[in-house]
């Protein structure tokens, strides 16, 4: 099998070397790298394969999806443990680098059609790493439709790891043989990498009673795992650039490129050698003429010779011709429009007469709608990542109750535990999200932030949020201190346990904003009702609502009643005391003085008995 795929190791090495530009010995342990034995350089300064997958990596790449869980109509709990599983993923996102290491995976779909991540874990830790496409090989009937039952991973991997991993055979490990020459058609010259070739294999199970899946791991002469395998995956997410025809290998830009970069490439070649020949000008010198070559050229430039009668003579014709330069400098234009890629993109030049940022960004969107696909494909190699990430949470805390993650949350980070974001694979639907919609440029997202302020669906807070410029952070963090730390406080009670909701109640303080305070409360309690929250965690909230209320009615009491016989006339505004003190502006947020407070909500069963607010309420 490995040797019937020699073609296709000799198809990636071409698609390797069209990236890079130079010459490559092999695909081996060392002699994948150009100057590990012969450097060759560059062949054609117009590297159109290149310029193109750079392009896309970063236009694609630059998105970063971000997997959402949502309930099939599950209660209050369910939702907020569902919220909470998409702080544990991004936690192990952030612990295995997904989004840094997700763009060599999609820099090789563009180069070779297909990229590869293997995800694994050791002890109570998830790992991930970059697997070569020339590593793993199928069958080609057995992938004819695109969904193989059996694959194999060829790959070298230190001997010291290796038996750390498996002592029980650390004898045969350190012996096993080195060769290189089943893999690589020229063999590697150095011998010191202390490393040994390890073949991995894996067979489905056939059905989903089967018990006939399959997975074993050798080198040279010794087993190293032989044992059953119940998973309806393979333990790698790929990502391909395109879906093929038939098979299972995608096809990359670069495949598609190839063509174009060999035109260049003989076009480029023809100019360069034009210029080698006539470039520097020509001496036409007569035969017989009493002239020394050498007083005629410095190196630059060449001397013919012909039949006397006419004086020695310079010229400089043109190289080639003009339409030669325009059809190369075509053959690169063609070859980009050919890939979907604008000049725009490519060399990161705004089209003239375009100055709007809004403009820019819809030619942008133009633009994406040509890798719509392939945005398409990245996102899913998220959500295949995801569920596999899963599966392995699941197993690392069956073997590890303790099982934990620190995730990002509110630019801090928390503690979650799996055992309370655990849930059965049924209970949850997963879908991809990008983590921001907004335009990356700042000012296609300044105008974005602005019409949605202007239109007022978003406040000040929010727009400095969304803004995200190291400049605003602080700015951002007091603008919201006063709405974050609402959101804490009731996030505390929702999620609190219901035998012992009490202890988690958290009074509001006259220092807050207690108008948005008792917004958000009311919204999470009408929200929990829907959603069937527990009755003591909604007591809470009435309670949290009712103090807040009465902080507001302290802070503006309403009005005396005024003396019937010193009324105003209708129209005509109260005669000020003379001497009396103006009374002070109000506080951003309060309402305004002599404003009716709203009732607050009618007490339920279970409430606490409402308490007389004076001065700060007692804190827990």
């Amino acid at each position: 099998m490995r040797e019937r795929q020699r073609p296709r190791r000799d198809f990636y090495q071409i698609c390797a070397e069209t990236y890079g530009g130079t010459e490559l010995s092999g695909l081996g342990i060392t002699n994948y790298d150009a100057t590990s034995q012969v450097y060759h350089p560059a062949a054609s300064p117009w590297n159109i394969v290149r310029s193109s997958i750079d392009t896309v990596v970063a236009k694609i790449g630059k998105n970063k999806p971000k997997p959402t869980f949502l309930t099939d109509r599950g209660d209050y709990k369910m939702r907020r443990k569902a919220k909470n599983l998409e702080r544990f993923i991004d936690g192990i996102f952030y612990q295995i680098e997904m989004y840094r290491r997700a763009i060599p995976i999609l820099r090789d779909a563009c180069a070779f059609g297909t990229g590869i991540m293997s995800l694994y874990r050791r002890g109570d830790k998830i790992h991930a790493e970059r697997v070569f496409p020339w590593e793993m090989i199928m069958d080609i009937a057995d992938c004819r439709y695109g969904n193989p039952q059996n694959v194999y991973l060829v790959r070298w991997v230190d001997k010291s790891v290796l038996a750390e991993m498996f002592p029980e055979h650390e004898g045969s490990i350190y012996t096993a043989n080195i060769t290189t020459d089943d893999v690589d058609h020229v063999t590697d010259y150095e011998a010191a990498a202390d490393r040994v070739l390890v073949t991995e294999a894996w067979h489905l199970p056939s059905g989903p009673e089967a018990d006939d899946g399959r997975h074993s791991c050798i080198i040279e002469g010794v087993t190293l795992v032989d044992e059953g395998y119940t998973k309806n995956y393979f333990p790698f997410a790929f990502l391909r650039y395109k879906e093929p025809i038939a098979g299972f290998w995608g096809n990359g830009l670069g495949e598609e490129l190839q063509g174009w970069q060999q035109e260049i490439n003989i076009t480029s070649e023809r100019v360069q050698q034009a210029h080698y020949m006539v470039g520097g000008g020509i001496w036409l010198v007569p035969d017989g003429a009493d002239i020394v070559d050498t007083e005629l050229t410095n190196g630059i430039g060449m001397l013919i010779h012909h039949k006397p009668g006419m004086p020695p003579q310079y010229i400089n014709p043109e190289p080639v011709h003009q339409e030669t330069y325009q059809y190369l400098k075509d053959l690169g234009d063609f070859a980009m429009k050919y890939s979907g890629i604008s000049a725009m993109s490519a060399q990161s030049t705004k089209p003239a007469g375009i100055t709007a940022a809004k403009a820019l960004q819809t030619l942008d969107d133009v633009e994406t709608e040509r890798f719509n696909l392939v945005g398409t494909n990245y996102e899913k190699f998220f959500m295949d990542c995801c569920d596999q990430i899963v599966d392995l949470a699941k197993e690392i805390g069956e073997e590890f109750p303790d099982f934990s993650v620190r995730a990002p949350f509110r630019k801090a980070a928390i503690n979650i535990d799996w055992s309370d974001v655990n849930m059965e694979r049924d209970s949850f639907v997963m879908q991809v999200w990008p983590t921001n919609l907004l335009a990356k440029t700042p000012a296609a997202r300044l105008q974005q932030v602005q019409d949605l302020f202007s239109a007022g669906i978003l406040d000040r807070a929010s727009m400095l949020r969304l803004l995200d410029a190291p400049d605003l952070n602080g700015e951002d963090d007091l603008a919201s201190a006063a709405r974050d730390i609402c959101d804490e406080q009731i996030d505390q009670m929702m999620d609190a346990d219901p035998d012992d909701a009490e202890a988690s109640y958290v009074y509001p303080e006259p220092y807050q904003d207690l108008i948005y305070a008792l917004h958000s409360a009311q919204n999470h309690y009408n929200l929990g009702r829907l959603q069937g929250a527990a009755e003591a965690n909604l007591a809470l909230l009435r309670r949290y609502m009712g103090d807040c209320q009465r902080l507001l009615t302290m802070q503006n009491p309403p009005p005396p009643p005024a003396n019937p016989i010193q009324a105003p006339m209708p129209g005509v505004g109260p005669t000020p005391v003379v001497g009396a003190p103006m009374a002070p502006p109000p506080m951003p947020g309060a309402p305004l003085p002599g404003a009716m407070p709203q009732a607050g909500p009618p007490p339920m069963p279970g409430d606490a008995p409402p308490q007389p607010a004076l001065g700060i309420p007692p804190q827990q």
